[in-house]
Protein backbone atom coordinates (compact mmCIF):
# COMPACT_ATOMS: atom_id res chain seq x y z
CA UNK A 1 0.00 0.00 0.00
CA UNK A 2 1.05 3.25 -0.64
CA UNK A 3 1.85 5.85 1.57
CA UNK A 4 1.28 9.39 0.67
CA UNK A 5 2.88 12.33 3.29
CA UNK A 6 0.47 14.94 3.84
CA UNK A 7 3.07 17.43 3.16
CA UNK A 8 3.40 16.08 -0.60
CA UNK A 9 -0.30 16.75 -1.54
CA UNK A 10 -1.45 18.90 -4.40
CA UNK A 11 -3.45 22.22 -3.65
CA UNK A 12 -4.92 24.28 -6.49
CA UNK A 13 -4.73 27.70 -6.08
CA UNK A 14 -6.22 30.93 -8.25
CA UNK A 15 -4.10 34.09 -7.72
CA UNK A 16 -6.31 36.70 -8.91
CA UNK A 17 -5.13 40.60 -9.46
CA UNK A 18 -7.16 43.18 -11.49
CA UNK A 19 -7.78 41.20 -15.25
CA UNK A 20 -5.40 38.38 -14.14
CA UNK A 21 -5.88 34.96 -13.04
CA UNK A 22 -3.33 32.44 -12.22
CA UNK A 23 -3.71 28.61 -12.09
CA UNK A 24 -1.38 27.32 -10.13
CA UNK A 25 -0.80 23.99 -8.61
CA UNK A 26 1.28 23.47 -5.28
CA UNK A 27 2.81 21.32 -2.58
CA UNK A 28 0.22 22.56 1.01
CA UNK A 29 3.95 22.56 2.65
CA UNK A 30 4.96 25.04 0.40
CA UNK A 31 5.75 28.56 2.21
CA UNK A 32 4.20 31.73 0.79
CA UNK A 33 7.89 33.19 -0.05
CA UNK A 34 8.29 30.03 -2.57
CA UNK A 35 4.39 31.12 -4.05
CA UNK A 36 5.74 34.68 -4.85
CA UNK A 37 8.61 33.35 -6.18
CA UNK A 38 6.40 31.16 -8.86
CA UNK A 39 4.32 34.56 -9.60
CA UNK A 40 7.67 36.03 -10.38
CA UNK A 41 8.38 33.54 -12.79
CA UNK A 42 4.84 34.39 -14.59
CA UNK A 43 4.74 38.16 -14.02
CA UNK A 44 8.19 39.60 -13.87
CA UNK A 45 7.62 41.15 -10.47
CA UNK A 46 9.63 40.33 -7.38
CA UNK A 47 8.83 38.55 -4.24
CA UNK A 48 8.89 42.14 -2.02
CA UNK A 49 7.24 43.63 -3.99
CA UNK A 50 4.29 41.60 -3.82
CA UNK A 51 1.67 40.51 -0.98
CA UNK A 52 -0.66 37.56 -1.80
CA UNK A 53 -3.99 37.63 0.67
CA UNK A 54 -6.05 35.11 1.70
CA UNK A 55 -9.47 36.19 2.73
CA UNK A 56 -8.05 39.78 2.79
CA UNK A 57 -5.48 38.75 5.45
CA UNK A 58 -2.09 39.75 4.13
CA UNK A 59 -0.37 36.36 4.31
CA UNK A 60 3.37 36.12 5.93
CA UNK A 61 6.27 35.18 3.60
CA UNK A 62 7.39 32.11 6.19
CA UNK A 63 4.51 30.38 6.65
CA UNK A 64 3.07 27.41 4.90
CA UNK A 65 0.34 27.01 2.85
CA UNK A 66 -1.45 24.55 5.34
CA UNK A 67 -1.18 27.44 8.29
CA UNK A 68 -3.91 29.51 5.85
CA UNK A 69 -5.93 26.24 5.87
CA UNK A 70 -4.77 25.52 1.80
CA UNK A 71 -4.84 21.89 1.89
CA UNK A 72 -6.59 19.04 -0.39
CA UNK A 73 -9.91 19.21 1.07
CA UNK A 74 -10.22 23.05 0.48
CA UNK A 75 -8.22 23.67 -2.60
CA UNK A 76 -9.28 21.41 -4.90
CA UNK A 77 -8.61 21.09 -9.16
CA UNK A 78 -12.58 21.71 -9.15
CA UNK A 79 -12.92 24.42 -7.14
CA UNK A 80 -9.28 25.83 -6.19
CA UNK A 81 -8.62 28.39 -3.48
CA UNK A 82 -8.59 32.14 -4.58
CA UNK A 83 -5.79 34.35 -3.25
CA UNK A 84 -5.99 37.83 -4.12
CA UNK A 85 -2.61 39.73 -5.25
CA UNK A 86 -1.43 43.40 -4.43
CA UNK A 87 1.47 45.04 -6.23
CA UNK A 88 3.38 47.47 -4.61
CA UNK A 89 4.00 50.96 -6.72
CA UNK A 90 5.55 53.44 -5.21
CA UNK A 91 6.58 52.23 -2.02
CA UNK A 92 3.11 51.12 -1.16
CA UNK A 93 0.29 48.36 -2.17
CA UNK A 94 -2.43 48.89 -4.36
CA UNK A 95 -5.40 48.36 -3.20
CA UNK A 96 -6.79 44.14 -4.09
CA UNK A 97 -8.12 45.35 -7.86
CA UNK A 98 -10.25 42.41 -8.90
CA UNK A 99 -12.36 42.29 -11.68
CA UNK A 100 -15.24 40.19 -11.08
CA UNK A 101 -15.92 37.51 -13.87
CA UNK A 102 -18.98 38.00 -16.15
CA UNK A 103 -21.88 35.57 -15.73
CA UNK A 104 -24.03 34.76 -18.81
CA UNK A 105 -27.42 33.14 -18.32
CA UNK A 106 -28.51 31.28 -21.51
CA UNK A 107 -32.08 30.57 -21.93
CA UNK A 108 -32.98 27.46 -24.90
CA UNK A 109 -36.31 27.87 -26.28
CA UNK A 110 -38.05 25.18 -27.05
CA UNK A 111 -39.55 24.88 -30.43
Amino acid sequence: MLSVSRFHIDVFLTVRRAKTTLFLSVKESMEVLELKKMIEGILKVPPEDQQLLRQSTPMDDHKPLAYYSLNSQTARAHSPATLGLCLRDAGKYNDKDVVIYCVISVSIAQA
